[in-house]
């Protein structure tokens, strides 16, 4: 970081050269540029981001840092390499990181991370553990948010809270009469992560890790008893959904909001489907009712989708150093990183939009759970931690692919069902 001059002491300077005849002027501060790109996928991404921007560029290092920041979808695997050429630091999915590894070699596209940018992985969530802990990413990518698929149901609705598994509660479930499944289940990536989570319950993480590189490769073919699976849960869509899946792919915000106006029934989603609930159902709360959903009101739920809980299919979101960046401005990326993971840069996420409602992002750093700024929804944060202990994480090109692969199949079947 270049040198930077404060007020007093630019006043100092110009007292002891007031007898020159050339007038005294204030030193112009020269900033560093940090730009820097984000993951686009979170509730009101636009105003976290201008949150995250402006409280950096506030504190007495980032004033000397001219800051910009992208939103761009970590998914485009075509376009991380050009991505890389543009930025001081790049969010990506763990998912993706063999894409940037080069046939296994990294280095040829990322610096790997500094002593002071590695931290250990007590600090971190099990699934940002499972990551720090692997080998290569690990040693280049600093993780920042953690997300898995969890239950929820409203406590008062005993036959959700008391069933044991999704096989268990499909029965009971009625559509027609507002008890229904409240879930995406469109999309190749969407119907992949649910038929893996399905095949980890009924076989565990072992046998889940072959069966989906086993996919990725092909020949495609799906364990008959899992897909079946899905293909219930899709019957047990509300009516409307059941004919055209795409309702809820087009429009991701659809079924929470379903879920705020219909407490028999149960969603499936990430923990961040919680702001899109409370945010209709403050618009249905005259006076408003902030926060609407608290351990309380909501009871969050492992998936469990077979006799036996074996785990929750994980993802890990967090940041890469493209090559030749971290020597060039080692201090201001490690300026940025502390910040992005303190408790202020959280509470920049916690609250993006006006409304006050909480994205209930779950941290990758422990301390984030933990932090005042997030006292509000601290609670529900503490039962997403609990639920995701045992994490299958996706963090390689192999069985990112297995995934993708069995998702397609899926969408073939179920648009080919009548």
């Amino acid at each position: 970081m270049l040198p930077r001059i404060a007020l007093l002491s630019a006043l100092a300077l110009c007292a002891q050269i007031a007898s020159t005849p050339a007038p005294c002027q204030a030193q112009t501060i020269e900033k560093t540029t940090l730009n820097v790109a984000c993951y686009a996928y979170v509730p009101e991404a636009a105003y976290a981001i201008e949150n995250l921007e402006n409280a950096f560029e506030a504190t007495p290092v980032g004033s000397a840092v001219d800051l910009h920041i992208d939103l761009i979808d970590p998914y485009d695997e075509s376009n991380l390499v050009a991505v890389l050429q543009n930025y001081d630091l790049v969010e990506i999915d763990a998912c993706v990181f063999d894409v940037l590894s080069n046939d296994g070699t990294p280095g040829s596209l990322l610096d790997p991370l500094n002593s002071d940018l590695k931290l250990r992985p007590e600090y971190f969530a099990p699934a940002a553990r499972a990551l720090v802990e692997s080998t290569p990413a690990g040693a280049y990518l600093i993780p920042h948010w953690v997300c898995g698929l969890f239950e929820f149901v409203n406590p008062v609705d005993s036959v959700a809270v008391n069933a044991p598994s999704i096989p268990a509660l499909l029965p009971q479930l009625e559509p027609a009469q507002g008890a229904a499944l409240l879930q995406d289940l469109w999309g190749s990536a969407t119907l992949g992560e649910v038929y893996a989570n399905v095949y980890l319950d009924r076989n565990g993480p072992d046998a889940t890790r072959q069966h989906l590189i086993a996919l990725g490769q092909g020949p495609v073919n799906l364990d008959p008893a899992s897909a079946a699976l899905i293909q219930e849960m899709v019957e047990a869509l509300p009516p409307l959904n059941q004919p055209f899946l795409q309702y809820y792919d087009l429009r991701d915000w659809a079924y929470p909001f379903e879920f705020a106006e219909s407490p028999k029934s149960v969603m499936i989603g990430y923990s961040e489907r919680t702001y899109y609930a409370e945010y209709n159902a403050e618009l249905q709360t005259i006076p408003p009712i902030a926060p609407f959903y608290s351990t309380s009101t909501l009871d969050i739920k492992t998936t469990q989708f077979a006799d036996q809980d074996q785990g929750t299919v994980a993802w890990t979101d967090g940041f890469v150093i493209p090559k030749g960046k971290l020597a060039a401005k080692e201090e201001v990326i490690e300026q940025f990183v502390a910040f992005v993971l303190s408790c202020e840069g959280y509470a920049c996420w916690m609250q993006p939009a006006p409304n006050g409602i909480n994205a209930m992002l779950q941290p990758a750093l422990l301390t984030g759970y933990e932090c005042s700024e997030t006292e509000k929804s601290n609670e529900l944060l503490l039962e997403f931690l609990g639920s995701f202990s045992t994490p299958f994480l996706i963090a390689d090109a192999p069985t990112y692919k297995g995934v993708k692969a069995a998702g397609k199949a899926l969408q073939q079947i179920l648009s080919s069902s009548p």
